[in-house]
């Protein structure tokens, strides 16, 4: 299962489902007071020693299990995007061929396929 929220979010609920298989991301802000937030979540799972791993991904500077992301130390935010969200597609990507699943085809019944189909395409005047 993957999930994602916000540091403050994670706290009221899907904090339940972390146990000793579960590898918690924590893709780490470039505000400061985001980052804040971001930096006591991930010392609290770190601490709390629930979890099987926790990962920082960050553009600056996290103690510990870190994936640095280089060259976007001051970037904003949304630049952080696309160098965020390939380390991430890539970790998915092989922990599913490892466990011999086929990416796309995601359900061997065909409810869900990588091209979704039977989708109507319904006008936007009623």
């Amino acid at each position: 299962m993957t999930i994602h929220d916000s540091t403050l979010g994670f706290r009221h609920g899907p904090k339940t489902i972390v146990n000793g298989r579960t590898l918690v991301v924590v893709f780490v802000s470039n505000d400061p007071l985001t980052r804040a937030y971001d930096l006591d979540l991930i010392a609290e799972l770190r601490a709390d020693k629930v979890a099987g791993a926790v990962l920082a991904l960050s553009a600056q500077d996290v103690a510990g299990e870190t994936l640095k992301v280089h060259g976007l130390e001051t970037a904003p935010d949304s630049d952080l995007l696309f160098p965020y969200i390939v380390p991430a597609q890539l970790f998915a990507l092989h922990a599913s061929l490892d466990r011999g699943l086929t990416p796309d085809t995601p359900n061997k019944a065909g409810t869900v396929s990588r091209v979704v189909q039977g989708v109507r395409i319904h006008s936007g005047s009623a």
